[in-house]
């Protein structure tokens, strides 16, 4: 872009300012796997921040304040853990009605993040069988002896680390909706992939 003059009485425009993504998780092995999946990301600025609450619906109005600060999206990450998060649903969907150049998005885990992380060393079929908090995350152990929840820990190394996963992030994707649309019936199920599919196309506003 040309200078403006010093004569014109106006400060010089400066660089295109870029996207500004939040990312806000529920616990802290979301932020260690989406803080590993940023490292991907360009052109944009890119926080991943853990929530103030675990409680699904004060995540989502967590995110709502958020989208105030500057943000081209917020997304709200959070596991159902076996309840009823259709209240959190329809408060980003009520805030998305009247929201101007901002959007709330939501990607769920049901019952828990793990059933993502999961499908990328187990095939959909194998998943499934995992219905209950917790399940996900004992196949998960035994794929992965040093994985455990929370953020890597170099020194006993145990944790979530983004290596053990990032190189099977598309088949995790492909399987995820193989389980079909998430939490709507008993079996496990995620839309976490909406967020590595919007990360692909640039983060451009979802309908």
């Amino acid at each position: 872009m040309t200078p403006q003059r010093r004569t014109g009485g106006r400060r010089p425009a400066g660089p295109k300012e870029r996207k500004a993504v939040l990312v806000l998780c529920e616990g802290e092995t979301e932020v260690a796997y989406l803080k590993g999946l940023r490292e991907r990301y360009s052109g944009f600025r890119l926080e991943v921040r853990q929530a103030k609450s675990t409680d699904a619906l004060r995540i989502v109005k967590e995110a709502t304040r958020c989208a105030a600060d500057g943000f081209h999206q917020v997304w709200a990450v959070f596991d159902t853990e076996g309840e009823d998060v259709t209240p959190a649903e329809e408060c980003a969907q009520d805030f998305n009605r009247t929201a101007k150049d901002v959007s709330v998005c939501i990607a769920v885990s049901h019952p828990d993040f793990e059933v993502w992380l999961l499908l990328h060393h187990r095939k959909a079929e194998d998943v499934k069988k995992c219905c209950r908090t917790g399940e996900a995350a004992l196949m998960l152990q035994q794929v992965l002896p040093g994985w455990q929840k929370g953020e890597w820990d170099r020194r006993r190394r145990r944790g979530t680390r983004f290596e053990d996963f990032a190189e099977r992030v598309e088949d995790a994707c492909r399987r995820a909706d193989r389980l079909g649309r998430f939490h709507t019936t008993n079996l496990p199920s995620t839309n976490v992939g909406m967020l590595v599919r919007a990360k692909e196309d640039g983060f451009r506003a979802l309908p």
